[in-house]
């Protein structure tokens, strides 16, 4: 019993110290990565992926997000794209509620927990990843009931705030 509760609080403590940024520096890159489907998408066969890389750069946080094209013409050869909705690609200075934001998502991903009683060929895939100098630490989460919102809330956010930096 003392063993599974150790172990449990291990996990806390992992979590609080995989991304330090208090001491964030320009050899820390933090990257978020997933694979999702939109109504740009080709449903089960398609989706794509996004991008998100934070890092310091002159003593400011810096963000760039890419949207890659969808995978749908590998499989739909006579696949037509819809035009994306927003940008594509963008890049933010960052100020500490984006950086609390970003941390609320990095800790949903990582306390995300998929419904069991589901299945999905078009499971959407969420990856964390921090690399300090030249130690790289990772989680990811699948979502096959496609009910985690915590990317399209931070999508969202950035968006809004890209709007509001032009």
């Amino acid at each position: 019993m003392l063993a599974i509760l150790l172990a449990c609080e291990s996990t806390k403590t992992e979590y609080a110290e995989f991304i330090d940024f208090d001491n964030f520096n320009d050899h820390n890159y933090l990257y978020i990565e997933v694979n999702i489907h939109d109504e740009n998408d080709c449903g089960e066969w398609g989706g794509h992926e996004e991008r998100i890389s934070l890092r310091k750069d002159l003593g400011e946080m810096k963000l760039s997000y890419h949207r890659m094209d969808n995978m749908c013409e590998y499989t739909f050869p006579n696949w037509r794209e819809k035009s994306p909705v927003g940008p594509t690609s963008f890049t933010l200075i960052l100020n500490e509620a984006d950086i609390d934001t970003i941390k609320h998502y990095v800790k949903g991903v990582y306390e995300y927990e998929p419904r069991k009683d589901v299945s999905s060929n078009a499971a959407d895939y969420y990856e964390v990843k921090y690399k300090n100098g030249r130690i790289t630490k990772s989680f990811d989460s699948y979502d096959i009931s496609n009910d985690f919102e915590g990317y399209f809330n931070l999508k969202a956010y950035l968006l809004k705030r890209v709007e509001s930096d032009k």
